[in-house]
């Protein structure tokens, strides 16, 4: 039986193609050739979400309770994040993007990118989020309504990630604030 697939994404110099599967796993495959390469294993719902880091050298995937990041090369996955979350910004990393959004116990929470502190939550658990490219503003869905999130303030310590993580997570909280917008 052929496995279903669910998403899929060609690498930055589009020499592979990377799909998520109803199976739960995640394949790697030659894009011309068409020859499967490696199937990565570990997620325990189908994979709905997948994308290449913007060098080629990290691969991240997606299902409903976890994103993990794999190394491209050897297959291995090299960190597991708990949440549902925007696979392609999360793939591009902090140097792209300082924040990123996770679902997670029944909230949707923004944290920032390297130290993984909650900088904003919204409480609604969205599905399909995507990031915008200013990475301060997210887009996600509840069934028949559409949720724009938009951080404001807290600029100044946007990529200050030498201060001492606690006092940087309660800085950004106190200094930033989330407005959203619901369309129907």
């Amino acid at each position: 039986m052929k496995a279903v697939s669910t998403a899929c994404r060609t690498s930055p110099d589009g020499r592979r193609i990377v799909s998520g599967l109803w199976d739960k796993t995640v394949r790697v495959w030659d894009a011309e050739s068409g020859a499967q390469l490696a199937i990565l294993r570990g997620h325990k719902d189908y994979v709905h979400s997948v994308s290449y880091s913007p060098d080629g050298r990290r691969i991240v995937s997606a299902d409903y309770n976890t994103v993990r990041v794999w190394d491209a090369e050897s297959g291995e996955c090299i960190e597991v994040i708990e949440g549902k979350g925007d696979a392609v910004a999360i793939a591009a990393g902090p140097e792209s993007f300082a924040f990123h959004a996770l679902t997670r116990d029944q909230e949707t929470i923004i944290e920032d990118f390297c130290t993984a502190h909650l900088v904003a939550r919204f409480p609604e658990v969205l599905d399909h989020i995507v990031t915008h490219p200013n990475g301060r503003t997210w887009a996600g869905s509840i069934i028949n309504r559409l949720y724009i999130l938009t951080l404001e303030g807290g600029n100044e310590i946007r990529n200050d990630h030498e201060r001492d993580s606690k006092e940087t997570a309660s800085n950004t909280i106190e200094r930033t604030r989330m407005r959203w917008w619901q369309f129907w």
